[in-house]
């Protein structure tokens, strides 16, 4: 039976998600790319988007009552006084990360694309997905304009990540809202870690350091969008489109998520390995339907190839393995790293799997979801990638997204006989929730910013690694920049003539 009307919500959000994630590969490839590569990769990408949006679809679930117009426009609104209220626009302080954030707008709005770093010698590399389509509008309507740009596109992105909270949460969904907001983990463990001198403080609240190996979770509802917006969106939005597509158990469903992970992947590749583990599930489950559709494998594939140019851009960065920050925890010496690491797994992933698994015992569909869940955030925290280990704290989003989000749900819904527990976790989650609230109360009252898209650096005209080796050292530059010798640049890369972008820098805007 194919989708009813009722259903077209679903399935334009679906659309709207692929959409918003592959328009900068779309833009990257029209613009760095030669043309003779860039545009048939174009071509082949919209014409698989085409096909795969037009093709009717099946489902075996109900559509969700929480997304209609009334929750649309209250989640409108409140998304929008939420990041005006973390700074994003500049109507308020923002986070030390904002100076970064600034200065690759900065570099892409001012410069030629692809980007060149004359006191580096090369070019830029980065996965700025989040950023291109910012700097494309800012290069013709002028500088000024970035600080509202990216606020609006920042502000679709988290209202994708509303809509599929809003039609994964059909009971109470702004108490599993609330929930989502003042979430924050189980930092009191990790405080309790350092009080008693078993571990090393390290940028609390958050940190632990288990023998130059540093352990870091944040909410990725709160924390993580305000620091890392270019790697939350796409990971926040690969893991409720999967938990979509597996309690609808629509057939078709790796095609999109091919697109959707393929433009992630020029967001942030961590979005995409923490993702990983539930695509396989899901091809686990329909591997019988593969071997009959040996063309429903093809359309993959041929994504794969559209993107193979922002792939290999992507892998031509300097940055180099430091033993320092690209280890495996088994590697830091300190022999007791067991033991932290099983009360680290204990107290801030099982303490919600646990309930989620024993007071839920009828939704058998929901357990193996939340058992991938589970094991991904046990096993992904084993390596290190780094100075502040990024790969544990962006890899986990997706898998803890997943267990936040129905553990937020059982918190305002559950009916049971156990309902002292229930409450015993709504009053552990309120003493976790203070450290959100601690976090929200630094940006109020609202005071001005210091560093603006027009001019982030107080320095003069720093560019993006100019402020890596200012913060940092000169090694953590590379992450930003291309290596001379590589692929990318001798085969992929626009040539100088076509880089004709008009440059806003003599007509900024006030």
């Amino acid at each position: 039976m194919f989708l009813p009307a009722k259903h077209n919500a679903i399935r334009y959000l679906h659309i709207a998600t692929v959409s918003y994630m592959v328009l900068p590969a779309l833009l990257f490839l029209l613009t760095w790319v030669r043309p003779s590569i860039g545009l048939p990769c174009v071509v082949l990408l919209c014409g698989m988007a085409a096909y795969i949006f037009t093709r009717p679809r099946q489902t075996a679930a109900g559509y969700s009552p929480a997304l209609n117009r009334k929750n649309v426009l209250i989640a409108s609104v409140l998304t929008f006084v939420y990041l005006l209220v973390y700074g994003f626009g500049e109507f308020n302080w923002q986070l030390f990360d904002f100076q970064f954030h600034n200065a690759k707008y900065h570099d892409l709005i001012v410069n030629s694309w692809p980007v060149y770093y004359p006191k580096y010698n090369t070019y830029m590399c980065y996965y700025n997905a989040y950023y291109l389509p910012v700097a494309f509008l800012s290069k013709f309507l002028g500088i000024g304009s970035a600080r509202y740009l990216a606020l609006l596109w920042t502000w679709a992105g988290l209202l994708l990540v509303c809509g599929w909270v809003l039609s994964l949460s059909p009971k109470r969904p702004w108490r599993v809202f609330l929930v989502l907001f003042i979430f924050c983990n189980s930092w009191v463990f990790i405080w309790a870690i350092r009080a008693a001198g078993l571990a090393l403080a390290y940028l609390p609240p958050n940190y632990i350091d288990l023998g130059n190996f540093p352990i870091i979770l944040m909410s990725p509802f709160s924390d993580h969008l305000v620091w890392a917006p270019q790697h939350t969106i796409p990971a926040l939005l690969a893991a409720l489109s999967l938990t979509s597509f597996y309690r609808q158990r629509q057939a078709e469903w790796l095609p999109m998520m091919a697109l959707q992970l393929g433009g992630a992947l020029f967001w942030g590749p961590f979005a995409v390995v923490g993702s990983f583990p539930f695509v396989l599930y899901l091809f686990w489950l329909d591997r019988r339907q593969f071997l009959k559709k040996p063309l429903y494998l093809l359309l993959p594939v041929l994504t794969g190839l559209g993107l193979l140019p922002v792939a290999i851009y992507l892998t031509s960065t300097q940055i180099t393995s430091d033993p320092a920050v690209n280890m495996f925890i088994t590697q830091t010496g300190l022999p007791s790293w067991p033991f932290f690491f099983l009360l680290y797994i204990l107290t801030n992933f099982v303490i919600w799997y646990v309930p989620l698994r024993w007071l839920t015992p009828n939704d058998r569909q929901l357990h193996p979801w939340l058992t991938v869940a589970i094991l991904s955030l046990c096993v992904l925290p084993l390596y290190r990638l780094g100075i502040m280990n990024d790969w544990q704290m962006r890899t986990n989003i997706p898998a803890y997204s997943i267990l936040i989000l129905f553990s937020a749900q059982w918190l305002v819904n559950y009916q049971g006989p156990r309902q002292w527990i229930r409450w015993g976790f709504i009053v552990f989650w309120a003493v976790n929730g203070l450290s959100t609230l601690k976090f929200t109360a630094a940006f109020l009252p609202p005071h001005p910013t210091n560093t603006f898209i027009s001019h982030p650096s107080p320095y003069g005209d720093e560019t993006t690694p100019d402020l890596a080796v200012r913060h940092y050292n000169p090694a953590t530059a590379g992450q930003y920049l291309l290596r001379s010798d590589s692929l990318f640049e001798k085969y992929f890369m626009s040539p100088p003539a076509a880089r004709n972008l008009p440059s806003t820098a003599s007509r900024s805007m006030p």
